[in-house]
């Protein structure tokens, strides 16, 4: 599902950010490749090219590139070498120095892969021996990332491939307070509508395992029920297609309960 022949001829939208030194030599800074979905919200094609016009041409200088490309065999070729595959609930909360904090706001988990285009040793001498390409990674990343990249060296060099699975776009997760149990939404993406999978452990508020349910969704059916013998502090949802391929998940899910409050006013006797 997320092997990335799959994705040749496909749309990717690449964030890229380069140092080009005075000799004209390009290294990769830090690249976002992500495979974009026309039913995305932000799928229209953009095309950005930022150079910071102040540098003096004969100095080491950042430029930022935002674009859609299409997959090619020969992109492929030049990722790399692989350094990390997993699975990023992009949905959930995230700590800064946490890889989800340089990925696009998603309502969804994301396959990522990264690889290690550049030597880091090579980008960091380039960076940490002059603080002007510090100042500029800094403002650049800020303004055009969502994030501070100087603070996060050990991303310098990193090419990172994102994709989605191709099933649902977002999901929907409802208490049902009154019976005990989960309502679950599915989002489908246009032309998809499997049925899926759905792993949840129901856990006391120290993490501990209360109780172990698994659920299946009916083909077509957007909104699910899942009965619970009771409703739990905390719950970990495990998303899978109909073959057992994990695609989403979701961990200590919390749900907010209302509390009513009943005032009794005296009055004057």
């Amino acid at each position: 599902m997320f092997e990335l022949k799959d994705y040749i001829g496909r749309r990717i939208r690449r964030r890229n950010l380069s140092i080009i030194t005075p000799n004209d030599e390009h290294h990769t800074l830090f690249c976002i490749l992500e495979s974009v979905n026309e039913e995305m919200q932000d799928a229209l094609p953009i095309s950005r090219h930022v150079v910071d016009s102040e540098i003096e041409e004969e100095k080491s200088r950042i430029i930022v590139e935002v674009e859609d490309i299409t997959m090619t065999d020969d992109l492929i070729g030049g990722l790399g070498k692989e350094v990390k595959a997993s699975l990023i609930p992009l949905h959930q909360e995230h700590a800064a120095d946490d890889m989800k904090c340089m990925m696009p706001q998603r309502n969804i988990s994301a396959f990522v892969r990264l690889y290690e285009v550049e030597a880091n040793k090579t980008v960091r001498g380039l960076i940490e021996n002059s603080a002007q390409l510090v100042g500029q990674l800094k403002y650049l990343s800020e303004q055009h990332l969502g994030y501070d990249l100087s603070q996060l060296r050990h991303f310098w060099g990193i090419t990172a491939f994102l994709c989605y699975n191709p099933i649902f776009r977002s999901i929907d997760l409802t208490e049902d307070g009154k019976n005990g149990g989960l309502y679950f939404r599915v989002n489908y993406w246009k032309g998809h509508k499997e049925p899926l999978i759905v792993d949840i452990k129901g856990k006391a508020k120290d993490g501990n395992l209360i109780k172990f349910y698994q659920f299946t969704t009916e083909e077509g059916v957007f909104l699910s029920h899942f009965a619970f013998d009771e409703n739990y502090p905390l719950l970990d949802i495990d998303v899978k297609t109909k073959d057992g391929a994990l695609i989403d998940y979701y961990r200590d899910v919390a749900f907010i309960h209302k509390i009513s409050v009943n005032v009794t006013v005296k009055g004057e006797r």
